[in-house]
């Protein structure tokens, strides 16, 4: 057996130790079965060192269990609607890690290691509690991303170095509280979907001049006139660069950079 589906059933009661004779499981969906700390299994990551595919979403579980932090050979993992707070910097185990949905939990943070998962190419973060300093300045490591979803947070701004994603095809910030989106934006030339409704305070930043970028019509692939992304707000010119507004985006870069400094040295 590769696959087992033991979604939607009430199982408060059971700890799942048949699991251990599935040496062979690929696939497990442990979704809405009245999961908790205590009576995860404590050694799944023992019995089920093949598996690659781990649903344990709508339970409650306010972290990630410590066995699926010791599942190496991960590559996607759903953790979304519980009522995770935090994560754990052992998440640098899940080096083939291509999908992440953490999306309705409670999370105000990713942690830096989430820049060693490197295979990671989907992250869903909706319905959290992020912030600009919440996201990891090594995020611009996670060169194979191609999705990143942050809707319904917390968000001013986000890092320029979300922007260094260059693989980055859908960016989703729908619902929070952005000012400004970094000049970084308009380099990311696989982008195809940029999706940050109900921003009403949203400024886009000004295109850069052409000669610094090359054929600005090969590398722009979306529109980012924020009417037709169905903001209202009006784009800002050339002189943005000097406004509030990226002022206190350089205010939240600086900080940002300083409390990480701080945490390294610690």
């Amino acid at each position: 057996m590769d696959t087992l589906i033991l979604a939607n059933n009430p199982m408060v009661n059971y700890k799942l130790r048949s699991l251990q004779g599935l040496v062979n499981l690929r696939t497990l969906n442990l979704r809405n079965t009245e999961r908790n700390l205590s009576n995860f299994p404590e050694q799944l990551d023992t019995w089920l060192s093949e598996l690659e595919d781990l649903d344990i979403s709508k339970n409650s579980l306010p972290q990630i269990p410590a066995s699926v932090y010791r599942m190496e050979k991960l590559k996607r993992l759903n953790a979304s609607h519980n009522g995770i707070t935090e994560l754990s910097g052992r998440m640098e185990n899940w080096v083939l890690l291509e999908l992440l949905n953490l999306s309705y939990n409670k999370l105000q943070e990713l942690p830096q290691n989430l820049s060693k998962c490197t295979r990671l190419k989907r992250i869903f973060l909706n319905a959290n509690e992020l912030t600009f300093e919440g996201i990891p300045l090594g995020i611009s490591r996670l060169t194979y991303l191609e999705q990143f979803q942050a809707a319904r947070n917390k968000l001013q701004c986000i890092p320029e170095s979300l922007c260094r994603c260059f693989h980055l095809k859908k960016l989703v910030l729908t619902n929070n509280c952005l000012i400004q989106l970094p000049e970084g934006i308009h380099y990311l030339k696989n982008l195809k979907d940029l999706d940050v409704r109900d921003n009403p305070d949203l400024v886009m930043p000004p295109k850069p001049p052409e000669e610094q970028i090359g054929s600005a019509n090969k590398l722009y692939n979306i529109d980012f006139d924020l009417e037709k992304l169905k903001q209202g707000a009006v784009t800002s010119d050339a002189s943005s660069k000097t406004t509030p507004l990226s002022r206190k985006e350089r205010i939240f870069v600086r900080r940002h950079k300083e409390r990480q400094a701080t945490d390294e040295n610690s």
